[in-house]
């Protein structure tokens, strides 16, 4: 089902992957998702933070469950997966939540591999 949600985003977008390439901002891209506000930073050649602010799945966990010890951000992870395999068609990408939201962290932080 990512896949399906990506592939609609390209096509409505399709300079979306240049400008990933270029490290500008995910909100154009994901903001047909409404998942708040992503920005990439570089580490280095083969890592990457996407730190997403204003999660709203995040912020509406927090007011129904409380805290978590359990980062919940499942599918943004996956979406992440799927949109740099699509920039990095010949790298393996894997993608960790490092901070979450719902766990307290002012930030949704993820850590993309790119091997």
């Amino acid at each position: 089902q990512a896949e399906i949600y990506i592939n609609m985003a390209l096509k409505n977008n399709p300079n979306a992957i240049e400008n990933l390439e270029k490290n500008i901002t995910l909100n154009k891209f994901f903001s047909v998702f409404c998942y708040g506000e992503f920005t990439i930073k570089k580490i280095s050649n083969n890592k990457l933070l996407v730190i997403l602010n204003n999660n709203p799945y995040a912020i509406e966990y927090l007011k129904i469950f409380n805290k978590t010890k359990e980062k919940i951000d499942f599918f943004v992870s996956f979406l992440l997966e799927n949109l740099f395999s699509k920039v990095y068609p010949k790298n393996k990408i894997s993608v960790n939540e490092l901070e979450c939201m719902a766990c307290g962290n002012k930030s949704c932080t993820f850590e993309i591999v790119i091997n």
